[in-house]
């Protein structure tokens, strides 16, 4: 049975927490070798070259800290799972269609009203969804299409005996006492009773895109700050060399934190699929639940 008006206050609340901490795992900094475009300032090419290495040593640093983060991001993922069971969301929109379960909602809801369900149909939506890739160059998150998460099964079926005020009260009670999130489309009256068209939706059980670990390399810092991509002309700059050996010292720290940065892209985006499922519920929810009875009673 759906919850009452302040227990789904409750649901809103605890989502929009889900969605926080989703996107909150989700700000991990500027992803590696991810450089936003800044004019170049510098006059001499020492000047360019401290500003490079700056750079360089922010955007390493920031891959320290994915690296080392690699291991709680396991518990966002729990926190995840367990919010969907508390929400109930997995109840309204399942994984697979899983349509004899809902038959069978859809008829003890029905004789709660003392009505019976017959000529029960489903028609899933047999469109083609754009396949979802394995892997993805980042920065993350990967931005999903819906149709690549959500299914949509068109259901039909007849209640009898005819009964406006039971079929009514069938409509308006669908949202609180039946846990399958059902969107009605139409129901017709006729002499054997309302034909209803309606529409469910499943989640499609997939597995998120892995970002993958973009490292930075020493071409974008001097391209960046206006230098040859092949390294700068130190003649005559006596700090030249010293800057150059420091960012590519600097640099080849990467490899130490790679493995573990990559570990971390794999739990934030298996987290992104998360946070894609709970937005598309409330999509769904609040397009559901937006439905005026006297517009599709007929």
């Amino acid at each position: 049975m759906k919850s009452s008006p302040s227990t789904n206050r409750i649901r809103s609340l605890l989502l929009a927490g889900l969605l926080i901490v989703g996107s909150a795992c989700q700000t991990k900094g500027k992803a590696p070798g991810q450089l936003d475009a800044l004019p170049t300032y510098a006059t001499t090419t020492a000047e360019n070259l401290a500003a490079a290495w700056r750079d360089v040593k922010t955007t390493v640093h920031a891959l320290e800290i994915l690296a080392r983060n690699a291991d709680s991001y396991p518990k966002i993922l729990e926190k995840h799972r367990r919010n969907f069971q508390a929400i109930g969301i997995f109840l309204s929109i399942p994984l697979g269609p899983d349509i004899p379960s809902l038959k069978k909602q859809l008829a003890q809801h029905s004789q709660t009203f003392g009505l019976q369900i017959e000529d029960f149909v489903s028609t899933p939506d047999e469109s083609a969804e754009t396949p979802l890739p394995a892997e993805f160059d980042g920065p993350g998150p990967f931005d999903f299409e819906e149709g690549q998460l959500i299914g949509k099964v068109s259901i039909s079926f007849r209640l009898s005996p005819l009964n406006l005020d039971k079929v009514e009260l069938f409509c308006r009670a669908l949202k609180e006492r039946v846990e399958r999130l059902v969107l009605l489309r139409t129901v017709k009256m006729a002499s054997n009773g309302a034909h209803v068209q309606a529409t469910v939706f499943f989640y499609h059980d997939v597995r998120a895109p892995i970002e993958r670990l973009q490292l930075p390399r020493r071409e974008q810092f001097f391209e960046r700050v206006g230098l040859p991509a092949m390294g700068p002309d130190c003649t005559g700059e006596s700090a030249c060399p010293r800057l150059v050996e420091q960012i590519d010292s600097t640099l080849h720290a990467v490899s130490t934190y790679a493995p573990k940065a990559q570990e971390a892209l794999n739990y934030l985006s298996q987290a992104r699929l998360w946070e894609a499922r709970a937005e598309a519920f409330e999509r769904l929810q609040a397009g559901a639940h937006l439905v005026k009875y006297s517009q599709i009673l007929r």
